[in-house]
């Protein structure tokens, strides 16, 4: 989608066309057989200024969008993955598949919108090293899968993890309880004192981070596993050359909480009720 004519939209245009269908398809080894372009994404009007009377003309333009719909023919509908958590199943664990690499780009999310900002630099699948990682993870998701692994999966994008993992705790009606140290863990302010491992040392780069892994859209996802195929599950992580950006980042709880906590100590924890009355709010809302 594009607002064609509007200075530099044509041209952005082009290089989008040719990003995805010249260079990221192809390293994708997919095509796109069919496509609809919304070329008029602008708008104008007339507004009166209430106090001097005189028509102003107002224009909107939307962002250069790019929306895909994946199809493809699969072995057993039956084995598809939900963000529904599983309370069913014993002790369970959540991993983080990280498919950036802590890159935690905050360009053009949702928590940069939230403050009127757009931001600097935007998630990116960074060449063929990306698209590398991106096959590989789809791979072992369908192998897992396939052994019974899997027990919930959630992709990270708007909203960032905080928003994946808060969808998944609405969907089960449950809590968890999610460790971010490992995903927070930042060698330059880890000095010789160990301020990184302080009970309530939070400065303001450390807090930066926080935001940043909790809100960044980069590729991944989260998955729910069952404790006692951990082992399992991690080396097909390590086969698929994904073990180092794969993380053990939480589990279920039994108080309806969703708890965040940071060098045992707990940056967030709200009923499970509450967020999720809150993020219904907009859609009741709308209807």
């Amino acid at each position: 989608m594009a607002a064609a004519g509007h200075p530099g939209e044509d041209a952005g245009l082009f290089d989008a066309v040719y990003a995805v269908s010249m260079e990221l398809c192809p390293q994708l080894g997919i095509s796109i057989p069919v496509g609809k372009d919304s070329m008029s994404m602008k708008t104008t009007w007339k507004e009166t200024n209430e106090q001097t009377g005189e028509s102003v003309d107002k224009a909107v333009t939307a962002p250069l969008s790019l929306i895909v719909s994946a199809f493809s023919r699969v072995g057993d509908v039956r084995r598809t993955l939900t963000p529904q958590l599983r309370t069913d199943c014993g002790e369970t664990e959540l991993i983080l598949i990280d498919i950036a690499q802590g890159k935690n780009r905050l360009g053009g999310s949702a928590l940069a919108q939230v403050y009127k900002q757009v931001g600097d630099v935007a998630p990116d699948i960074d060449g063929r090293s990306g698209t590398d990682k991106l096959k590989a993870f789809f791979t072992v998701i369908q192998q897992l899968n396939e052994a019974d692994a899997i027990l919930a999966y959630h992709d990270r994008s708007d909203g960032g993890l905080f928003v994946t993992l808060c969808e998944m705790a609405f969907a089960g009606h449950t809590g968890i309880t999610i460790n971010l140290d490992q995903l927070c863990f930042d060698a330059l302010s880890n000095d010789i004192d160990g301020a990184e491992l302080r009970t309530g040392h939070m400065n303001g780069r450390s807090i930066e981070h926080l935001l940043a892994v909790l809100f960044n859209e980069e590729l991944g996802a989260v998955i729910q596993i069952r404790s006692g195929k951990h082992s399992f599950v991690m080396n097909t992580l390590a086969e698929a050359g994904l073990r180092e950006t794969s993380f053990v980042i939480g589990t279920l709880n039994t108080v309806d909480e969703l708890r965040l906590m940071r060098n045992n100590q707990p940056v967030l924890a709200e009923k499970r009720t509450d967020l999720q009355r809150a993020w219904s709010e907009t859609t009741y809302h709308m209807q």
